[in-house]
């Protein structure tokens, strides 16, 4: 049978062989829905095969199932294992020209891109993983962004659904005693739209690790603060920095849960800042705002692409890889696409260069940052040179002595 691709397109149904084609296009949570509906379908046979076939879309379901049919099936590491499939791929010279003169050469490569676009090219006869035009990260910096499956599963409090779905802390880090974490969380409504999500950073030293994250669309907002509580006592009773906007999750946790470390900010006439004691202006997490997000992604990108944040995790990679300028001169998620662990990472971004950050951590990123490219400058300048002519001069009228 043939049936288009939807969450529940052959449920109830048993298959020997599912044919999966331009698997890559399949938008990204009906993919995810998909494949859950069709597996077990085929897991009772024994002689049963699964064969997707597309053309490469950026970062999704099919760019993880084909990066993890790569890996050496003999890994040991949790973190990498082979997923079972075979990966073969079709390139464009190995394809025969219409006329029957030859296979594809230079000289048709050179016309197909001048009717089309190198991006284009690169994506439908090349087969590479082409990202969204217009992101925060430079393109070449995905290709140093390596992802890992956590090295354990949590499932996380009151995340256990009425539907029967749960959500899970993906922990790639356990916590370790004496290490210093921060929790960022962002807030939804949990109505399936936007997710209330958070990751965990360590920010005992440089290069800042992200250990842990948790996501869900399904959590109500009165929950979510025993949630964030749970996971930042687990990681050493962490600094927990909330967004705020249009929200209570910050003051449950601080009048109701009464957490200690909880972040506080104050607005004043340079912006909004860090701490401030209990004063009139003071609010628990922080109310982002046109300012906050824009710095936040200039850290954020400048920490990413030199290094300073490693990231393992795999939808918060797949969420940096659509998160793009907007008409509105700032960065959001792509149409359909969603960026709720993108924004904790840019709340932290945001927090990493507050002076109340400096003095928590004894780590200032702005002046390491510089030093190191002062140092590297230095080392990549031509040491001033003596010239000797491997002579002598006398000062007589006999000239030159060797």
């Amino acid at each position: 049978m043939a049936s288009s691709t939807s969450s529940d397109a052959i449920r109830g149904n048993a298959f020997n062989l599912i044919f999966l084609d331009e698997f890559a296009f399949v938008p990204a949570h009906i993919a995810e829905e998909f494949f859950n509906s069709v597996y077990p379908t085929i897991t009772s046979g024994e002689s049963t095969k699964v064969i997707i076939v597309s053309t490469p879309k950026g970062m999704n379901m099919f760019h993880k199932m084909w990066t993890e049919a790569l890996i050496d099936r003999k890994s040991t590491d949790p973190q990498v294992q082979w997923n079972g499939y075979e990966a073969f791929a079709i390139h464009w010279s190995m394809v025969p020209k219409p006329d029957g003169t030859g296979l594809r050469d230079q000289n048709w490569k050179k016309t197909t891109i001048a009717r089309s676009s190198p991006e284009q090219f690169r994506q439908e006869f090349e087969c590479e993983f082409v990202g969204s035009a217009n992101t925060l990260l430079a393109p070449e910096t995905f290709n140093i962004l390596k992802w890992a499956s956590p090295i354990k599963q949590y499932e996380a409090k009151y995340s256990q659904f009425q539907d029967g779905t749960k959500a899970f802390l993906d922990v790639h880090a356990e916590p370790k005693p004496g290490h210093q974490y921060v929790l960022c969380a962002d807030v939804a409504g949990g109505k399936e739209l936007d997710s209330s999500a958070l990751c965990v950073i360590d920010i005992t030293s440089m290069p800042y690790i992200v250990c842990a994250k948790y996501k869900s669309d399904k959590i109500s907002p009165m929950l979510y603060p025993d949630v964030i509580a749970d996971v930042a006592t687990k990681y050493n009773s962490a600094y927990v920095l909330v967004e705020t906007n249009d929200n209570d999750v910050a003051k449950t946790l601080q009048f109701n849960l009464e957490y200690e470390n909880l972040i506080t900010t104050t607005t004043k006439t340079k912006g909004t800042q860090v701490g401030g004691g209990f004063t009139k202006n003071v609010e628990f997490g922080l109310r982002g705002n046109k300012a906050t997000k824009r710095i936040g992604c200039s850290n954020l990108k400048t920490l990413i692409e030199t290094g300073k944040l490693v990231i393992k995790d795999y939808h918060i990679i797949l969420e940096l890889h659509s998160f793009v300028a907007n008409t509105r001169g700032s960065y959001s998620a792509e149409e359909g696409k969603h960026d709720d662990l993108v924004m904790c990472l840019v709340n932290f971004a945001w927090l990493c260069n507050q002076n109340y950050f400096k003095e928590m951590t004894d780590v200032d990123v702005y002046s390491q940052l510089k030093n190191e490219y002062d140092a590297a400058v230095e080392e990549d300048m031509v040491p001033f040179g003596i010239i000797s002519t491997a002579f002598d001069y006398t000062g007589q009228d006999d000239g030159f002595r060797l």
